[in-house]
């Protein structure tokens, strides 16, 4: 609808900016431009991802494919440490030419366990199957107890129009 009336609207303009003679033939052109990657639009306010702070990286595995979108099944991993002395001449090993020198216990990686977090709908997100891992930019849109809704956006569109006058062909 936006386009229509845009396109109207420069027509009108040069209809009326027309001069009395008529030997030139406007020529009107109409181009659709692509933003970089960087640049998104969500519900029509276009954002650049490098910089927005809205935007975070988010993954998880894909269990459902939507009309719109992929909701993802989210990921936390649970490390559990313990600490003990250091052990032989770590302290000699370790040193340098800056440090004070290896002091106090030292914490050792006892277990990691991968367990499901949550799961979450990503508007926009077409990429990928069902079972495969997704890792993408997006922005929160809503967020609640056991449900988000983030959206990754749309690559924003330009539309340019050019005129151009040339002499019309005898007849």
């Amino acid at each position: 609808m936006k386009i229509t009336s845009l396109i109207l609207g420069v027509l009108c303009g040069l209809a009326t900016s027309a001069p009395a003679q008529t030997n030139f033939a406007v020529v009107i052109r109409t181009n659709l431009v692509t933003a970089p990657v960087y640049i998104r639009e969500v519900d029509g306010k276009i954002y650049d991802i490098r910089y927005s702070r809205l935007w975070h990286d988010i993954g998880g595995q894909i269990v459902k494919k939507l009309d719109d979108g992929a909701s993802l099944q989210t990921y936390v991993t649970n490390n559990e440490y313990a600490y003990g002395e250091r052990q032989g001449n770590y302290d000699q090993q370790h040193s340098g030419a800056y440090s004070a020198g290896s002091t106090g216990p030292r914490r050792y990686l006892v277990s990691s366990e991968v367990v499901p977090d949550k799961k979450i709908i990503v508007k926009h997100y077409m990429i990928g199957e069902v079972g495969q891992t997704a890792s993408v930019r997006a922005m929160m849109i809503e967020g609640g107890e056991g449900s988000e809704l983030w959206d990754c956006g749309t690559p924003h569109q330009v539309i340019v129009i050019s005129t151009n006058k040339i002499q019309a062909p005898k007849p």
